[in-house]
This record gives C-alpha cells, sequence and structure tokens, in this order.
C-alpha cells in the first residue's frame, strides 16, 4: 500500500504526516461531493533526511495491512460468535445470547486496543520524487 502525504510536524524521529483519504473510485468525486476525502494525521517513524513541509511516500506491507485488519475485525467477530454461543448454552435464553455476545464485542475490542499501539505497524515514510506526485 502506498499513499502520498505532507509533512506537518516532526518531533525527535516521528513525523505527523497529514494524508487525504482516497474514495474508492480513486478520489476524484469533487463535481458530485459524493465521497468523503477528509485528511487524516498518521504519525510513523521518520529518518533525518525528512523534514517539514516535504512530501512523502508512505508504504505499509501488505502483510501488515491483513494482519491488521484481521485483528481488528476478524477476532471480534469470532469473539462475538464465541460470546453468544456460550450464553445460549450457559442460560438457555436468547436474552442471555445477546449478553454473551456484546461481551465478545467488548473483549474483542479490548483485546485490539491492548495490541494495536501505533509503534506495531510497520509504515515507513520515505522522500516523494517530485516527478511521482500528482
Amino acid at each position: 500500500m502506498k499513499q502520498y502525504g505532507y509533512v506537518t510536524d516532526i518531533q525527535q524521529n516521528r513525523a505527523k504526516i497529514r494524508v487525504v483519504r482516497e474514495s474508492s473510485c480513486g478520489g476524484n468525486c469533487v463535481s458530485c461531493k459524493g465521497c468523503p476525502t477528509e485528511a487524516v494525521f498518521v504519525e510513523c517513524l521518520a529518518d533525518d533526511s525528512i523534514k517539514k513541509g516535504d512530501t512523502v511516500v508512505l508504504t505499509m506491507p501488505t502483510k501488515t495491512f491483513f494482519k491488521g485488519m484481521l485483528l481488528g475485525y476478524g477476532q471480534t467477530v469470532v469473539l462475538m460468535i464465541i460470546g453468544a454461543i456460550l450464553g445460549y448454552k450457559f442460560f438457555g435464553n436468547e436474552i442471555s445470547s445477546i449478553v454473551g455476545m456484546l461481551g465478545g464485542l467488548g473483549l474483542g475490542l479490548a483485546i485490539s486496543k491492548v495490541f494495536s499501539s501505533k509503534d506495531r505497524y510497520e509504515i515507513k515514510a520515505e522522500k516523494a520524487d517530485k516527478d511521482s506526485v500528482c
């Protein structure tokens, strides 16, 4: 995954980068205003060559992206299903199944929060070539 961004701040060896989100159609929705294209900020490690005001290319390995997706969504859904099954098995009614499902959701979100620190992502910022920037 590659994304272009603009360095807004650097403190020590961490850069704060403004990235404009692309929509699924490529981000060309200016005429109809149909897709949200607001900017998000990403923090990542940066080397000494990157300065405030530089345009950079952010890259993340595909493996890291899918691992994050599984951690964020996959294990949460599995814990919700397990919670619903255990709630129904132990108490035998639908209300306990719903409570078990919500408990699994809460546990899944808590686990995702603990294991998704910013430093685990392998996002790298490199200076962008003048020719490659749109």
